[in-house]
């Protein structure tokens, strides 16, 4: 599987990396995190783009419906990668089976609101995953309320529908893609006009699912998976920092949870994570390395 790399550096280096990029032109964004030197009106960046796919030495992982493994035992899975860029990087594991699962996600800070919001008051985000296909959002309310969602980047931004105090909206990515990953923000607003008192206190629920590919229940990681952060899962995520030239070995299993008889077919994937946005701190990342796996449940 094709996959392409950006290194670019400047201060620090860091890496982009997509699977299966799609054909034709592609921009790439720079922007400068905060704090910035006010006295900068200039900055040194060089780069260089590579279609050079990523190579994992990959060892106890079965890929053939022949390969049986009993249920309820745990298998080990070892995948060993080289840190070839010129930037630490974040490594995790993330194992997904070949079929779409529809999953409520899980904000990562308040959803529940109590509106106007101040000024200073937090954007209710959640964590999206990789792979997902489509997104649908909601906002339960005691008064007319509106809202907008959209990733970190600010795009696609998607406006809602208001039903009564209610208001929902959804968006799908184009066939055989998948929406933007990571962070996603839902901006609430009450809907006016307004008399001279203002706008009125209310309560707004928000609530955001997603149809993505679905987690493997049979396969953990030393790891942890950053995408399972933004599920009811939520286990304990640590990644692994690997400065340059240096090689890890990090550590999967398979404790297979499907009936006897059953085939599991799905992909393992090695990923990186990158704890900042145009957000600020917080949480996305990239897929470097599809693995694909299958066995017979014994």
């Amino acid at each position: 599987m094709l996959t392409g790399s950006a290194t670019f550096t400047g201060e620090p280096g860091a890496r982009l990396h997509v699977l299966s990029p799609q054909a034709g032109r592609w921009t790439i964004i720079i922007t400068f995190t905060n704090p910035v030197n006010g006295n900068a009106l200039q900055t040194g960046l060089s780069g260089t783009v590579s279609f050079a796919p990523i190579a994992a030495a990959v060892a106890g992982l079965p890929n053939s419906a022949g390969a049986t493994l009993a249920k309820g035992t745990a298998h080990t899975v070892t995948v060993t990668i080289r840190n070839d860029g010129d930037a630490t990087e974040s490594y995790f594991l993330d194992g997904r089976l070949d079929s779409l699962a529809t999953v409520p996600l899980t904000s990562i800070t308040p959803s529940t609101l109590s509106l106007p919001e101040s000024d200073t008051g937090t954007i209710p985000q959640w964590i999206v995953p990789t792979d997902t296909t489509s997104l649908a959002a909601s906002a339960v309310s005691s008064a007319p309320t509106t809202f907008d969602f959209a990733p970190w980047n600010g795009e696609p931004d998607t406006g809602a529908t208001v039903s009564g105090d209610d208001a929902s909206a959804s968006i799908s990515a184009a066939p055989g893609a998948s929406l933007t990953q990571g962070d996603w923000d839902i901006v609430p607003q009450q809907v006016g006009p307004f008399g001279a008192a203002g706008a009125p206190k209310s309560t707004t629920s928000l609530a955001l699912t997603a149809t993505t590919l679905a987690f493997d229940p049979g396969l953990t990681t030393s790891t942890g998976d950053l995408w399972e952060q933004g599920t009811a899962a939520r286990a304990a995520f640590a990644p692994v920092l690997v400065a340059p030239g240096t090689t890890v070995t990090l550590k999967a299993t398979i404790t297979p949870t499907a009936s006897a008889g059953s085939v599991v077919r799905g992909v393992l994937y090695l990923d990186d994570s990158s704890a900042v946005t145009n957000d600020g701190p917080s949480p996305s990342g990239d897929q470097l390395e599809a693995i694909p796996y299958e066995y017979k449940v014994g």
